[in-house]
């Protein structure tokens, strides 16, 4: 039997990063920026230890709050053995879809007012029992395996991404030039 390669016909990297985020994070800093200067320079504190306490957290906040998101993105893959999801810096491993598992496949648009539609960003469970990974807009992917799991992948380009899964499910892919 002959080594087939493991050919990516699709990638997609979504980041969180958006423009609302430049005053979200610049927000954030106002109260970051006064304690880090206190914690650099070992100042003494005139203010009461309140403060100190209040400055530390609000740092604590930003560091495990804002900063990763800034770095944080949805990796999507769609290779010839199957799907592919990444979710760093917050998940660590990497989801696997095996293409010969994949019993179903199609494209859906969220709709808040729609019941049983996947909303939101993230990683939660959908209101189909289904797992939902999604980092902006409403499209998405559903996909369905042969044991009954349930993967609400959020995308931007919904038609290639479709495209590549029923490539891989056929397994009438070809190398991208």
């Amino acid at each position: 039997m002959a080594h087939i390669e493991n050919v990516v016909l699709f990638r997609e990297v979504q980041s969180w990063y958006r423009l609302w985020f430049r005053p979200l994070l610049i927000i954030s800093l106002i109260p970051v920026v006064p304690a880090g200067i206190i914690f650099y320079l070992n100042l003494p504190l005139a203010g009461p230890p309140a403060a100190l306490i209040a400055a530390s957290i609000m740092l604590l906040v930003f560091v495990t709050g804002c900063l990763p998101i800034w770095f944080s993105s949805m990796i999507t893959e769609i290779r010839s053995d199957g799907v592919h999801l990444k979710y760093p810096p917050y998940v660590f491993w990497t989801k696997r879809m095996p293409a010969d598992q994949i019993k179903s496949v199609e494209r859906r648009t969220s709709n808040p007012g729609l019941r049983g539609t996947a909303v939101g960003w993230g990683i939660h469970m959908g209101p189909d029992r289904g797992w939902t990974y999604n980092v902006r807009g409403n499209q998405f992917i559903r996909i369905e395996t042969t044991d009954g799991a349930v993967r609400h992948l959020g995308t931007q380009h919904p038609e290639e991404f479709l495209q590549a899964v029923e490539a891989i499910r056929k397994g009438s892919f070809q190398r991208r030039p």
